[in-house]
């Protein structure tokens, strides 16, 4: 098998100390394992957030947070460059930031590409497409393009100069990757329509998630939900929703939510009003293979997401054999079907209750659950369908 070089450049790859993005570790580890050689450029905004700029302390606090991160290390095994730029800031400039930090990580991705002199670079979506296709074209390298979240949806309406980086992106990309047949239709309907748009779904480590024995303590019934702390995630429609299911459900019932971001205060707050602080408990995220315990002894697990891509939350529970009940966006409804989940239309609380109690009450056959992600939805499935894109792109 011939030996391929990627260079991998990506805003998503976990930062150090942090335990989001994993997919991206586990994509790259795929590509691994078929004996390609993959190095990383992880692009770093340097420029502080509006939501800590106001405030002195957490500013300077903020600020030496990015600079204890390293230039360079090796995470997992994996190569990794941290390119700390600044960029100018999007509501004022809109996409054509990106550029401006194009022009600052130049020197630096051209002496990483002397150095491991890459058959392809594989990019996730802006502002590292954007990044990714001017540099593919200034060195005559092909580019792959992966969009790999929801954030497809809004695209040409958040920014202005939407214009100009589809055009980038339809023409200085080889081929354009999405993860999930859904976010494939919405890049279309937004104008991107790049000759080669192709479906390769994310996976799961079948290996670290696994089915284990439930714990049973006093007849109680365990709800998961995992992701981040934020508006589009559906925190506040799923506490709602516990709310129902905690007075109608006759057997105890608790819910673990497991995640970071902005909007934990006020979903703590909202579930003291409603009276729940005994039965919701709000952990840090962690790394995967701690996660994996939740998974074995949660019930079912509940996605209510009001936008999504491809959750690699959804088949890390099936894997496990728990059920999941989720809305009906993106990529979910590719995934689940009736013997693994429940589907529900994002943010009806009540409808979202009444799932939970249905799958609550439900017999489920895990093995089933995980057959359906042993099928397709592994990442061993995920780094075969990219080395074949790769090798694609390249001979061409």
């Amino acid at each position: 098998m011939q030996q391929y070089s990627v260079l991998y450049i990506t805003n998503l790859f976990p930062l150090p100390e942090t335990h989001s993005a994993a997919f991206a570790i586990q994509r790259i580890h795929a590509l691994q394992r078929l004996g390609v050689q993959v190095t990383v450029a992880r692009l770093v905004n340097n420029t502080p957030p509006l939501s800590v700029i106001s405030n002195i302390k957490e500013t300077i606090e903020w600020l030496k947070k990015q600079a204890a991160i390293p230039n360079q290390a090796e995470v997992d095994g994996i190569q990794v460059h941290y390119l700390k730029k600044f960029q100018a800031p999007q509501p004022i400039f809109g996409w054509y930031s990106h550029l401006f930090f194009y022009w600052q990580a130049l020197g630096q991705l051209e002496k990483i590409i002397t150095q491991i002199k890459p058959d392809a670079i594989v990019s996730a979506w802006l502002p590292s497409g954007i990044v990714a296709c001017k540099l593919g074209k200034r060195f005559s390298i092909p580019v792959v393009v992966l969009a790999e979240g929801s954030d497809v949806n809004f695209l040409p309406t958040q920014f202005r100069g939407w214009q100009m980086a589809k055009s980038i992106l339809n023409e200085g990309a080889s081929a354009q990757v999405f993860v999930s047949n859904a976010l494939k239709e919405q890049a279309f309907q937004a104008g991107l329509n790049n000759k080669k748009m192709t479906v390769i779904h994310n996976g799961v480590n079948e290996k670290v998630f696994s089915i284990g024995k439930k714990k049973t303590i006093n007849n109680a019934k365990n709800i998961l939900a995992i992701g981040n702390l934020e508006t589009v995630k559906g925190f506040q429609f799923l506490i709602d929703a516990f709310l129902i299911v905690s007075k109608q459900y006759d057997q105890p019932v608790f819910l673990k939510i497991i995640g970071n971001g902005s909007l934990k205060s006020a979903l703590v707050e909202h579930t003291h009003k409603t009276s729940l602080d005994d039965l919701v408990n709000f952990i840090p995220l962690m790394p995967q293979t701690e996660l994996v315990k939740h998974y074995q002894q949660a019930d079912v697990l509940c996605v209510s997401s009001l936008q999504e891509g491809f959750p690699c939350v959804v088949v890390e529970s099936m894997a496990c054999g728990t059920p999941v009940v989720a809305s009906h966006v993106g990529g979910i409804p590719e995934i689940i079907n009736t013997t693994s989940g429940i589907l529900v239309p994002p943010g009806h609380p009540e409808a979202l209750a009444n799932a939970l109690i249905e799958s609550l009450e439900k017999q489920w056959n895990p093995n089933l659950i995980r057959e359906r992600v042993l099928e397709k939805f592994t990442w061993e499935h995920t780094g075969k369908a990219f080395l074949d894109l790769i090798q694609e792109v390249r001979n061409e």
